[in-house]
């Protein structure tokens, strides 16, 4: 499937009832709105390797409200 087919199929399945799949939706469409198309590979590579994007934890020392992410702020877990 394509990165963008994934994205379709993993956010289709948002419905705000807080299961994993839904907050998965949720974070997708957050990391989406950050990156836009760059998530599109992102996601093939998670899928070939069989793992699901996140973000990275920020440091302690930076723990405070990030405006943005980046493509190097997300991690295939």
């Amino acid at each position: 499937m394509t990165g963008k087919k994934l994205f379709e199929h993993y956010t289709s399945k948002r419905d705000y009832s807080g299961s994993d799949v839904d907050r998965y939706a949720d974070l997708l469409m957050t990391i989406w709105s950050n990156i836009f198309d760059k998530t599109y590979a992102l996601l093939e590579k998670a899928e070939v390797e069989g793992k699901k994007l996140s973000i990275k934890p920020l440091p302690e020392s930076k723990m405070i409200l990030q405006d943005e992410l980046t493509v190097n702020d997300i991690v295939l877990v």
